[in-house]
């Protein structure tokens, strides 16, 4: 039973977190790097002729209106400080602490261990960035938390979560890039990371993909809260089967099954309330090219 638990995290999460991941992060691309977010008729904006103008500092074209700027001026930016170790344990006393990117999972970041005396704080919902090798390495926070020195923690000054963290994810694929070509970055100091250059949209752009995208990102996160309680009690009870502590009886049943039944039913809903709220509906009708088809879609 408890196996197939975890099955049900595995087989029916990741495609799920999968399709999400992938409709955001296109409409990120199409908007942001390809420049064909919707202008005042619904047009992707560069394709249709949209204005561009050449920005110095950048070395490339802009969509008008836009401008080049630094990573602090759309990010409010926390870096990580370790507290002393004599604070640190393993029993839940003070709040969670999260060192560096050896805390992290495939979007969340596990918890090892706690602090009673936290330095630097990351909100629920923050996007958690290596600061060390491998530098640019991404989770988001589900619990407020304490950052040691190996973390930043950053949310947006403009209005969206969503193109802050695609914006970080294209950060660290050029961090990649550069390590693959024989150039490896040890660390990123605090002077390196507020500076990283940007190009800034208009507040109407970054409105209107923030109300696609956050719906997206809500359910991201509504899933890994359900992933987080399922494979924790999974955790709490397998060792208690393994050593005869307990068996699967009705008590024992009647708390997992409903969970797991509650997990099934939740997954094919949220793909579905996403796609065609937030997605087919909005873009089908306007860019025959610059989107996901149904097709394309597979949830489960």
């Amino acid at each position: 039973m408890y196996w197939s638990l975890y099955n049900i995290r595995e087989e029916r999460n990741a495609p799920i977190n999968d399709n999400l991941e992938a409709m955001a992060k296109q409409l990120y691309d199409y908007w942001f790097v390809q420049f064909d977010f919707p202008n005042e008729e619904g047009k992707p904006y560069k394709s249709s002729g949209g204005a561009m103008v050449w920005n110095d500092k950048l070395k490339r074209e802009i969509p008008q209106g836009w401008s080049n700027g630094v990573l602090s001026d759309v990010a409010n930016i926390t870096m990580g400080q370790s507290p002393d170790g004599s604070s640190y344990n393993e029993d839940g006393e003070g709040i969670i602490f999260y060192q560096g990117s050896t805390d992290f999972g495939l979007r969340f970041p596990n918890i090892r261990q706690y602090t009673t005396s936290p330095s630097r704080y990351a909100n629920k919902g923050d996007i958690l960035m290596s600061v060390r090798a491998p530098v640019g390495a991404l989770n988001i926070a589900n619990n407020d938390c304490c950052i040691g020195r190996g973390l930043s923690a950053l949310s947006s000054k403009i209005g969206s979560m969503t193109h802050l963290y695609y914006l970080m994810n294209d950060f660290r694929l050029k961090f990649e890039g550069m390590n693959s070509a024989g150039t490896t970055f040890g660390s990123i100091t605090k002077d390196e990371l507020f500076s990283l250059p940007v190009i800034i949209p208009t507040k109407s752009v970054i409105s209107e993909f923030e109300q696609v995208c956050e719906p997206i990102f809500d359910k991201q996160m509504i899933i890994g809260e359900e992933i987080n309680a399922l494979t924790k009690q999974r955790d709490e009870l397998l060792p208690l089967l393994m050593n005869g502590q307990a068996s699967v009886n009705y008590h024992l049943s009647a708390k997992v099954y409903p969970l797991a039944i509650a997990y099934k039913k939740a997954m094919p809903i949220v793909a579905n309330q996403t796609i065609s709220n937030t997605f087919i509906q909005k873009f089908d009708n306007h860019t025959p090219s610059p989107c996901l088809q149904t097709s394309q879609i597979h949830c489960s």
